[in-house]
């Protein structure tokens, strides 16, 4: 399986499965977050696919191509500890552009504001910059593993029985056997030595447990506490009955604080854009939707819970 512009990970033996589990538990990610009023010519799509696979892209003006948000390194800290400058190295197939070098001084909330072309915004993925990828990464191994042992399970169902044959005419007809058998067309014993005195053909079973079930939960389980990690809402564990509200809400409070601490990256470094670039863009979490009807009735009677995330009421 071809590997993604970001993917940095080391090899693995089980290395498409692996491969399967990394980007489908990405394409999740990448989609978890709603951006509103981004300059069109910035692909929110990499932007988020950056932030989640080097933790930082900075967000700047260019004099040739407009805005731009980049995967960047950054050098140098202030007192509080924050980064001073941001640079991005570019190379491309353009024949205009075939090496771009992007240095640009970050600002900050409590930094003098410089001229566009010279600042920019550095946005974290989460706090000091911190990826996604090896979070990811165990998880898609666990799962990968868990894969393999189901399909070698399910694999090992489907085992013949065994016959032990005394010469080549005698495998010759017990494969002909079968494979009339699967045309319909019925047969008749004819080798008296697959008689054996009467006893039949000699034949031995293999019987292999099935552990399908225990598997597909425990793959469940494991996908679930993946989704409780990062914040995209999970019950936490997938049980053959419905959940009840209560167990439910029990996991609001762990998956709501993943969640925040992502979010609030996103909406510091909005606040810093707006202020220096004079914009008007924001940020928040993408959320299924429900209907007015469901959200009054709690959406339990078809097993849906509205999660949204009642604001506090303001002082009079």
């Amino acid at each position: 399986m071809a590997r993604t512009t970001f993917d940095r990970r080391p090899l693995s033996d089980n290395e498409d499965i692996e491969n399967f589990y990394y980007n489908k538990l990405m394409r999740e990610l990448s989609q978890l977050f709603k951006w509103e009023n981004l300059p069109s010519e910035i692909p929110y799509d990499y932007m988020e696919k950056a932030l989640i696979h080097s933790g930082r892209v900075m967000y700047f003006y260019d004099n040739d191509m407009g805005f731009m948000t980049l995967s960047c390194s950054t050098m140098g800290v202030n007192v509080y500890g924050k980064p001073i400058h941001a640079r991005s190295i570019k190379a491309t197939t353009d024949p205009g552009i075939q090496l771009k070098d992007f240095q640009r001084k970050i600002i900050h909330r409590y930094d003098e504001i410089i001229g566009k072309e010279k600042a920019c915004v550095v946005i974290e993925n989460m706090y000091d910059g911190v990826p996604m990828v090896e979070i990811v990464s165990f998880y898609a191994k666990r799962l990968a593993n868990l894969q393999r042992a189901f399909d070698t399970n399910s694999l090992w169902q489907n085992l013949p029985p065994i016959f032990t044959a005394l010469n080549d005419d005698m495998k010759l007809s017990i494969n002909k056997l079968f494979s009339q058998i699967l045309s319909g067309k019925p047969w008749t014993i004819v080798d008296k030595e697959m008689l054996m005195g009467g006893k039949g053909i000699p034949v031995q079973y293999i019987d292999i447990k099935s552990k399908l079930a225990e598997l597909y939960d425990a793959m469940n389980e494991v996908y679930n506490s993946f989704k409780e990690t990062v914040g995209l809402d999970s019950p936490g564990a997938d049980k053959k009955e419905r959940l009840i509200t209560d167990e439910v809400n029990s996991n609001n409070q762990s998956i709501q604080t993943c969640l925040q601490i992502m979010l609030t990256c996103r909406q510091v470094a909005c606040e810093e854009i707006n202020q220096v670039f004079g914009a008007n863009v924001s940020v928040d979490v993408r959320r299924p939707e429900i209907s007015e009807e469901e959200a009054d009735k709690g959406g339990e009677e078809n097993g849906i819970f509205d999660d949204r995330i009642e604001e506090p009421a303001k002082d009079e």
